[in-house]
């Protein structure tokens, strides 16, 4: 899906859940990688209500721990401001 096309054409609408990709980024990211999608999640939808930031969808096995733990940490510095 292309995230940006989406939230110009349906943000002012609805809510968008998830986008953070549980494929590659959460998996197989580096910090600086889980804080920049982050980051992009954020200034895409801005804080208007039309995003619910979380992991696009269940967290696997082959999440590491220390990567939710980045998630977490980049949400609470991006989401939050």
């Amino acid at each position: 899906m292309d995230l940006r096309a989406a939230a110009r054409e349906y943000s002012k609408d609805l809510s968008f859940w998830g986008t953070v990709s549980v494929q590659r980024t959460l998996p197989q990211g580096t910090r600086e990688q889980i804080f920049q999608e982050v980051r992009d999640r954020v200034d895409l939808f801005g804080r208007r209500g039309g995003l619910i930031l979380s992991p696009a969808n269940t967290l696997g096995k082959d999440i590491p721990l220390r990567n939710i733990g980045y998630f977490i940490e980049a949400c609470r510095r991006y989401c939050f401001l």
